[in-house]
């Protein structure tokens, strides 16, 4: 029975060292040193076309124990625009003991556009027909790309079984938070055109004060023969002003004895600011 105390004793004993040892070794192993990033410029400028690989731009990271942590600075987060192209990007390192540092810095994008729609084809359908304007409707975005899937319909007065013209309107915001906004006409026709229009664009961006030629975007006039027709049948009208922003439609008539086209052209005059 001693001998069984004496051997409680000994297993204790030596528990109570291993112990006491561990945590002598995991704190003199351990470091608690926070790594530190510097950058030399309060604000970064630079171009949406250089990629997310820009934003490290001018920044060095340094941990007492680890020294040079420069190639592990990573993005954390980038913020809505506080104005537009204007952002606050944080970012982190981590050393090798998983101490984190981190700063926040303001980048500006020199040459940023809000998202651009753009249609395939025209938005003229025939009275009755199948109606789905989004199967023809793309934003592209400069930091984003292709957020057409985005796109969300505002107001739509289209009456697909009455000839006319409507508004619909869209809107998409892309990651930085920027909104844009597009009011489209939709064109319903009585029946369908036997000629037909094609245009470089149906939609357009210009700038506020500048001159736009209708006519210049003319591509081709074809019959359902797919046959040429002289472009100088075609007459243009519709309202357009230069100077106040906002978005406008223009109408392309083609007619002779024996055919007749139409089609449409939605142009957005974009203020100083570069906002419709």
């Amino acid at each position: 029975m001693r001998y069984l105390r004496l051997a409680a004793i000994c297993i204790f004993v030596l528990s109570l060292g291993f112990s006491a040892w561990s945590n002598i070794h995991y704190y003199s192993d351990s470091n608690t040193d926070i790594p530190s990033i510097e950058s030399n410029t309060e604000l970064l400028e630079i171009s949406v076309t250089e990629g997310r690989e820009a934003l490290l731009q001018g920044l060095t990271a340094h941990d007492e124990t680890d020294g040079d942590l420069t190639d592990r600075i990573m993005v954390a987060s980038v913020s809505h625009f506080m104005e537009k192209g204007l952002v606050n990007v944080k970012y982190v390192v981590f050393d090798k003991h998983h101490n984190a540092g981190s700063i926040t810095r303001q980048v500006r994008y020199t040459d940023y556009e809000s998202p651009k729609f753009s249609l395939s084809t025209p938005a003229v359908f025939t009275r009755g027909a199948d109606f789905n304007l989004l199967d023809r409707v793309k934003v592209e975005d400069c930091i984003d790309g292709d957020i057409s899937r985005q796109i969300r319909v505002v107001t739509n007065m289209v009456n697909s079984f009455a000839a006319g013209v409507y508004p619909v309107t869209l809107e998409v915001t892309n990651s930085c938070g920027d909104l844009a906004q597009l009011t489209l006409w939709v064109t319903v026709l009585d029946k369908e055109n036997s000629a037909s229009i094609t245009l470089n664009q149906y939609i357009v961006y210009v700038e506020q004060g500048t001159r736009f030629d209708p006519y210049s975007y003319i591509r081709s006039v074809t019959d359902a023969n797919n046959l040429s027709l002289p472009k100088e049948n075609v007459q243009v009208k519709g309202t357009l002003d230069m100077n106040t922003p906002g978005s406008y439609r223009l109408e392309y008539t083609y007619s002779d004895s024996e055919t007749v086209g139409q089609t449409a052209i939605t142009v957005v005059v974009e203020g100083k600011e570069g906002v419709a």
